[in-house]
């Protein structure tokens, strides 16, 4: 027992080896007023012999091979049981020891300064294990040590301060670095934690117990974990400024980050890039949250799954008051940035996701028709539910099926305020695809600018959906999406409606600008009518009634089949006190060059300038129905066509074509359209035309060169 004493070597130092199998270095009591060890080499015993006693020869101390299963257990170290003891400029080399560290403090202070432990083996426990007192590490390093818990060091009691550290190529069970299941710890300074790697939990470092667990400086770099690539936790822990977990951190879930449970706070700048894992690229919060109070990145990471920066599983929760930015992101699978499983529930503030990706990088985009089972959420896949409560931006992701947001059945998605969806890519839904019963919700703005899909939908795909809600005192609008980018017949070049219930789109998007807005593909060869249509909305319902109102603006969409602007599968519009003004202009390259209506069209008190409005090869000037058309209301339908070689339709009906009944109430107005027959309206059912007003239209039989009806063409009969 050592009760005072100071050791000092001089220049390179002195060299102290256990004494025999079995027997420690010191073990320092808690009599002891101070113990200072400067600039000394601790060895394990069995170099007694070596050549390395000659000081010249110093090279071979990182190689060892010991026979553990022979061991009596202690080889070496120093076990402090009390008093104030500090190690500076101490170098342990190729120690072990079966139970307890190669230093185990118990109590009293003990501060490592500028210490080196190099090769040193830990059966069970850590290279350091503190289970008491108070340990300080200041700039020390751990080279390629190992233990069960914490290959570096292993905290189970007592608190434990890291400032400067350096921990490479350390490994363990649990907690390649650090193992902390007790006690307090905080790492401050700048802490390096570089390919350090475990069988199990925390590449880096395991946290399974203690309290008031901080980080802040520290960089985490190659560490690798089955779950939690260089953090695991499940305590409370707290993420301070000057955090960066890059290089390649992996693991099967979180490469970088698992929380377990509880709450892990982000009060700091924290950096994850270029992490990856089979699910949670970077992180992975399986029964815990996240609070997030200061702006934070995830650039780059990749997950083999879903989740490619965050996976939230299953009760897990995310409360965040600041920026989070997502760049360049990839999953596998599903969610390229953000995966949110069921039960799932997440409060965001400002977000950017950016260049994120859901999807097999290594595979071409499957064929037209191909049945999609992953691929999905370009930025973002919600099967639980997710809310933004700042700004939220989405440029230019992309996937299989909802190139920035897919919502899944049972999903809810909230947009508490501005929403912009600008560049993103998909087969299908080139912003947002929703599923089943899942439910988007839009408080404020949203504006839907230059998203693409391949086949439908270029901006929103809405194949099932509970709840679909806008403001109706906001405009939404919907500029230059494009549903046929790499040539296909897509349809619905903003938005396509699959889901039931297709009122819900019109009922609460009350105010909407779509202009430029584009579908179908003029190469393309059409083998049906529903190929190619919608410029601007595709409704493939069928059943249910839409509605517009006075609340559109339609400017430069276009279809490269039918419906220039809208196109109706099955169902029934009405066009209700619709006023379309001189801006309005929609072009189809086939019938509708507005609205092409599988059931019925009815114009009730509109007031629409048609001038910019054409079928251009085929019927329908502007409406096409498959059913009836009614005009009513003392409704007004104009354009300048007769007065001008142009011609509103390429073929019959300049501004309406019925394939069924046509009835033209009171007061209508119907002037200036030109077609080759029926040069307002054509009606292949009976047309009824009661005290209405249809002046200055035209028609030109082209092939024949006579007229066909310049007013109206009823090819069954004409009532007036």
């Amino acid at each position: 027992l050592i009760n005072s004493l100071t050791i000092q070597g001089a220049n390179a130092g002195i060299k102290i080896f256990a004494p025999s199998e079995g027997a420690r270095h010191f073990v320092i009591g808690d009599a002891v007023p101070d113990l200072t060890l400067k600039s000394i080499t601790l060895r394990k015993n069995d170099d007694i012999n070596d050549d390395d006693n000659n000081d010249d020869d110093d090279d071979d101390d990182d190689d060892y091979d010991y026979d553990y299963e022979e061991s009596t257990g202690v080889n070496g170290g120093i076990g402090i049981e009390g008093s104030n003891v500090t190690f500076s400029g101490v170098t342990f080399t190729g120690l072990k020891n079966k139970n307890g560290g190669i230093v185990d403090i118990a109590g009293g202070t003990v501060t490592f300064s500028n210490t080196t432990f190099t090769s040193c083996y830990v059966e069970k426990d850590g290279i350091v294990n503190v289970t008491g007192g108070a340990a300080a590490f200041n700039g020390s390093t751990f080279t390629s040590c190992q233990a069960e818990n914490g290959g570096a060091v292993n905290v189970t009691g007592g608190t434990a301060d890291f400032d400067s550290m350096t921990f490479t190529s350390c490994s363990a069970d649990n907690g390649g670095a650090v193992n902390i299941s007790g006690g307090t710890a905080a790492f401050s300074g700048v802490n390096n934690f570089s390919r350090n790697s475990v069988s199990e939990n925390g590449g880096a470092v395991n946290i399974t117990g203690g309290s008031n667990i901080t980080f802040a400086d520290a960089t985490f770099s190659n560490n690798s974990a089955d779950l939690g690539g260089a953090v695991y936790t499940d305590q409370a822990l707290t993420l301070h400024s000057g955090i960066s977990f890059s290089s390649e951190n992996k693991a099967k879930k979180g490469g970088a980050l698992y929380i377990a449970s509880r709450i892990t706070a982000i009060d700091g700048t924290v950096n994850f890039t270029g992490n990856t894992a089979s699910d949670g690229g970077a992180v992975y919060v399986a029964d815990g949250g996240m609070a997030v109070n200061y702006e934070t990145s995830f650039t780059g990471n990749t997950a083999s799954g879903n989740g490619g920066a965050v996976y939230f599983d299953r009760r897990s929760t995310i409360t965040a008051n600041a920026k989070m930015t997502f760049n360049g992101n990839i999953a596998a699978k599903n969610g390229g940035a953000v995966y949110i499983s069921e039960l799932s529930e997440n409060n965001f503030s400002e977000v950017l996701f950016e260049n994120n990706f859901a999807g097999n990088t290594n595979e071409v985009w499957p064929e037209e028709g191909t049945e999609l089972s992953d691929g999905f959420g370009g930025a973002l896949y919600v099967l639980g539910t997710a809310g933004f409560n700042g700004t939220a931006d989405f440029d230019t992701n992309s996937a299989l099926n909802g190139g920035a947001a897919y919502i899944a059945s049972r999903g809810a998605l909230t947009f508490n305020d501005t929403a912009d969806f600008d560049n993103n890519i998909a087969v299908n839904g080139g912003a947002v695809y929703t599923a089943g019963t899942s439910s988007i919700v839009f408080k404020k703005i949203a504006a839907f600018d230059s998203n693409k899909a391949r086949d439908n939908g270029g901006a929103l795909m809405i194949m099932g959906v509970q709840v679909f809600d806008f403001d109706g005192n906001q405009t939404y609008t919907f500029t230059n999406n494009i549903a046929n980018y790499s040539g296909n017949n897509g349809s619905g070049g903003a938005v396509y409606w699959g889901a039931s219930n297709p009122s819900q789109l019109t009922q609460n998007l009350k105010s909407a600008v779509f202009s430029g807005n584009k579908a179908g593909n003029t190469n393309y060869s059409y083998t049906s009518q529903d190929q190619g249509g919608g410029g601007a909305l595709f409704i493939a319902s069928l059943d249910g009634t839409i509605e517009i109102g006075d609340g559109y603006t339609f400017t430069n969409n276009s279809a490269n089949n039918n419906g220039g602007s809208i196109y109706l599968k099955t169902i029934s519009i009405t066009f209700n006190s619709t006023v379309l003004d001189s801006s309005t202009s929609s072009q189809a390259y086939n019938d509708g060059g507005f609205v092409y209506a599988g059931g019925d069209i009815t114009f009730d008190s509109v007031n629409i300038d048609c001038t910019k409005i054409k079928a251009v090869n085929g019927s329908g000037g502007f409406a096409y129905a498959k059913g009836t058309v009614t005009v009513t209301g003392g409704s007004k339908l104009y354009s300048n066509a007769s007065t001008s070689t142009a011609r509103n339709a390429g073929q019959e009906g300049g501004c309406i074509y019925s394939e069924g009944e046509a009835e033209i109430d009171t007061n209508t107005v119907l002037y200036g359209f030109r077609a080759t027959s029926g040069g307002a309206v054509y009606s292949c059912g009976i047309l009824t035309i009661i005290s209405s007003d249809i002046h200055g239209n035209s028609a030109l039989d082209i092939d024949s060169g006579s007229m066909g009806g310049g007013a109206v063409y009823g090819r069954n009969a004409v009532n007036i």
